[in-house]
């Protein structure tokens, strides 16, 4: 169910290229810079009341005696992130990495339609048109990464399309650049996509488990906020520079590559989590 997760923050996704590339089919790029966007930004703001409602209907899982029924696995007593954190520094140092390079790989493909733009050259439809490829996959294959990590485990799903998807990063660019089609654009992106999707829901799960109740809500807090916001928040402008630095349109899945690389030396080296394996011991 943690898949669930990412498969709704990718149906944001998905929804968010059907709008974009309605308006850009609709709108000129002056039209779109000058009061397009708005439309998004409405139509976006629409989802707060029902995100209030569903946080307003949820069970408190603080203590086992508040809403007890509902949550018999609460959590009682005091909750701090000090005691006992030495202890799990490698979790938390496996996590952060993990975090990150999942981090950078999302929003690599976050970048696609401004290195469409800017880069490729392509038409605007075709470059919001990537968001929908990038959305779609995502909410397709992110269910089935959490069904294959219940029966088979954390780390096999982690590090098999995790691995593949490095071998498969710079052909994905290298034909992006030479053939610049739409086509191959869309293709490329789904087959990175597709394996990203797969690798990432393990992570959060993987960085959950290993940790006690006590510490769990605010270390997983720290970790996954210090995560995006770091390498989330930063990544679109370092790849902006680093095709700017060098005036190579693979710059980015280098950029992806090396990120990937670390999050694999983590996924490795952290231990397996998975019930499935871990009461087979």
């Amino acid at each position: 169910y943690a898949s669930g997760q990412y498969a709704t923050q990718d149906s944001g996704v998905l929804v968010a290229g059907l709008i974009s590339t309605v308006l850009a089919s609709q709108l000129d790029p002056q039209q779109l810079q000058d009061w397009g966007w708005r439309i998004a930004m409405l139509i976006g703001a629409a989802i707060v009341p029902f995100g209030l409602w569903i946080r307003r209907s949820l069970p408190e899982t603080l203590h086992a005696t508040d809403d007890a029924a509902l949550a018999p696995d609460a959590t009682t007593g005091d909750l701090t992130v000090k005691p006992g954190l030495r202890r799990h520094s490698a979790v938390i140092v496996f996590g952060l990495m993990m975090l990150a390079s999942g981090t950078i790989g999302s929003y690599v493909g976050s970048y696609m339609t401004t290195y469409a733009l800017n880069t490729l050259h392509m038409a605007q439809t075709v470059a919001f048109g990537v968001i929908i490829v990038n959305g779609l996959f995502s909410v397709l294959f992110e269910p089935i990464s959490g069904w294959l990590c219940d029966r088979f485990g954390r780390k096999p799903v982690m590090l098999i399309p995790g691995f593949v998807n490095l071998l498969m990063i710079f052909p994905a660019f290298w034909m992006i650049s030479h053939h610049r089609t739409t086509f191959v654009f869309y293709a490329a992106i789904a087959v990175v996509t597709v394996l990203q999707a797969l690798s990432t829901p393990p992570v959060i799960v993987t960085l959950t488990e290993q940790l006690p109740r006590a510490v769990r809500s605010g270390v997983v807090a720290i970790v996954y906020a210090f995560a995006i916001a770091t390498f989330g928040g930063s990544t679109q402008y370092v790849l902006t520079w680093l095709i700017a630095r060098t005036g190579n349109p693979l710059a980015p899945a280098y950029y992806w590559m090396a990120a990937l690389v670390v999050g694999l030396i983590a996924m490795a080296l952290v231990k397996e989590s998975a019930p499935i394996k871990t009461l087979r011991k």
